[in-house]
């Protein structure tokens, strides 16, 4: 798996990618590690040389703790725990679960799952995802100033729209490298390999521009198709292979495979992998985005986010969705690739001028399916072309290459999306760095009294503006004069951006500090309690209003009257002098 150099020599240091967790199938305990690293060494003459590798580490082991008897006195759960009242433990991920029963004193049944140990108030410090544990042993061992761009890869399918051939060109660009497999059935007879591939290379000015070494097979069907593109992915080993709508191509993929009754962690896995280690999960990402009131919307394909679980030196990812999502607050109108590379980039997707395409709008069933029949060499073209924009793309932005390993912190990729996840992996080594360890989360996290408490719906409220500024369009009277209206040109709404965990932060809100929570106020509905802890957070700005749900104090009307009352004046000259 590793590369050896003659000319390199000394110490090496080396920096976490990304990794994969399994298990040994053949052994009931044994488990594994696969992780991406670089591995850095300097060459004869001090300079620094980056040599990518793919290995892996057996039965690693974590830490856990358990509360001590003498303080395994409270009932509920709680946040984080001293590390003087716990004792601290270390185990394999695989056999964690018999661990903490034992070490909590209960019975151990054979299959049971984590979440239901972690069911325990008293267990702590297990939340780590063990890929994550690896990430943070590897920057201790060897803490680097800076972290390495990650190298990208893109694959792109195309599907027959003419019959029934299923994919027929299937992609993949990186950086001075190119490889496309074409289904031989789906060519016109006696044409070739290589004149497909000096076609495309005399029609994309981007292969010479990035001096792009292409290689073109023809394949019989595309389950071989797609174990020569795997072959060549393991041998490039890009840290990261990207496709532009992930959950499309990679259900096109394993369609194929199934149907083939090939099991795709023979097809994705490096080939240094023991057989008995390999693995393979492709797990899809919420379609529907589900708010605790009970409603619901689809989510767009940009907004979802899904997840391959393979050993191999690469990590799946969609770009489109990395791409809205560190964008959450400026939307665009298209996801497309065509419309966001052509309003960056300044140009799109591989476009054709020909009569047989008049009147035909690019990307339509229509215009794939002339395509496919009549320019069988200019559709491999455009699928190639695909691939490079997305690269061209990610060069522009560095979303992938730079940003995503930056703001990953603890985490994984896979949790990219979940700031609480985030949060809560961050919070295990800032707990430690202060003498505490944090809780572990269960399948069974709500308590009998969570139900006294306001529910988290109905919480999005309109909160009335008691000194609204006079700033509305002026009106003409019928004498001339003018009257300011209630009609504004500008209006704004402010509002919290992902306001869990924020506000949770801001406020300073935890079980360790809060005394009590209110379930409910005498005389005032489950509305209005939510509407005076929303004008709470705001203090002084809406504390009248506040007053009065809560206290039942006087409206700022009745003080504008006991005021003009208590300094003797008329109410009349009262309002008129508020009013000037």
């Amino acid at each position: 798996m590793s590369t050896t150099v003659d000319s390199l020599s000394g110490k090496p240091e080396y920096e976490y990618i990304h990794s994969c967790y399994t298990i040994n199938k053949e052994d009931e305990q044994g488990d594994a590690v696969f992780v991406k690293r670089n591995k850095f060494i300097k060459d004869k003459d001090g300079v620094e040389k980056c040599i990518p590798e793919f290995v892996f580490h057996k039965n690693v082991e974590r830490d856990f703790w358990i509360t001590k008897k003498v303080n395994q006195k409270h009932r509920y759960k709680l946040e984080t725990e001293y590390l003087g009242n716990l004792n601290h433990y270390r185990s394999t991920q695989r056999d964690l679960a018999r661990q903490i029963q034992y070490k909590l004193g209960k019975p151990y049944q054979h299959g049971m799952r984590l979440v239901e140990c972690f069911r325990s108030p008293f267990v702590y410090g297990c939340d780590l995802d063990i890929n994550s544990v690896v990430k943070l042993n590897y920057e201790k061992k060897w803490k680097r100033e800076a972290t390495s761009r990650l190298t990208v890869a893109i694959q792109d399918t195309e599907f027959d729209m003419n019959g029934n051939l299923g994919m027929i060109i299937f992609s993949m660009s990186f950086k001075d490298k190119a490889y496309q497999v074409v289904l031989r059935q789906w060519v016109n007879p006696g044409e070739t390999a290589e004149e497909y591939r000096k076609f495309i290379e005399n029609e994309l000015p981007e292969i010479k521009d990035r001096n792009i070494k292409l290689e073109l097979d023809f394949v019989d069907n595309m389950v071989e198709g797609i174990q020569k593109m795997y072959q060549k992915a393991n041998e490039w080993m890009p840290d990261v292979i990207g496709f532009w709508n992930i959950n499309y191509d990679m259900s096109v993929i394993l369609d194929i495979l199934k149907d083939a009754n090939v099991d795709p962690k023979y097809i994705f896995s490096h080939p240094s992998v023991p057989p008995e280690y390999r693995h393979f999960e492709f797990k899809r990402g919420p379609l529907v985005k589900r708010k605790d009131d009970g409603s619901s919307r689809p989510l767009a394909v940009s907004e979802q986010w899904h997840t391959v679980y393979t050993t191999a030196p690469f990590y799946f990812i969609d770009p489109a969705s990395l791409f809205r999502g560190l964008r959450k607050m400026k939307a665009e109108p298209s996801y497309s690739l065509d419309y966001l590379t052509t309003k960056y980039l300044g140009h799109g997707k591989y476009h054709v001028e020909h009569e047989l395409l008049n009147g035909i709008p690019m990307g339509t069933g229509r215009w794939h399916m002339v395509m496919q029949k009549h320019f069988k060499k200019e559709y491999c073209a455009y699928g190639l072309i695909d691939c490079i924009r997305v690269e061209e793309f990610d060069e522009k932005f560095e979303d992938i290459c730079v940003k995503l390993p930056l703001l990953l912190g603890n985490s994984q990729i896979k949790d990219f999306n979940s700031n609480p996840r985030k949060l809560c992996d961050a919070l295990h080594t800032f707990c430690l760095d202060n003498g505490q360890v944090i809780s572990t989360t269960s399948d069974r996290m709500k308590e009998e009294i969570d139900k006294l408490v306001v529910g988290k719906e109905l919480w999005i409220n309109i909160v009335e503006a008691t000194h609204l500024e006079d700033i509305g369009i002026q009106l003409v009277q019928d004498d001339g004069t003018f009257l300011r209206s209630r009609v504004t040109l500008h209006n704004f709404d402010l509002d919290l951006i992902s306001a869990y965990p924020r506000i949770g932060i801001l406020l300073g809100l935890c079980r360790r500090n809060t005394v009590f929570e209110i379930c409910k106020i005498q005389g005032i509905d489950s509305f209005q309690h939510r509407y005076i802890c929303v004008n709470l957070t705001g203090g002084y700005a809406n504390a009248i209003t506040s007053c009065r749900d809560l206290y039942k104090l006087d409206t700022l009307q009745e003080l504008h009257k006991k005021f003009a009352a208590a300094h003797k004046l008329p109410v009349a000259v009262y309002k008129e002098t508020i009013e000037k």
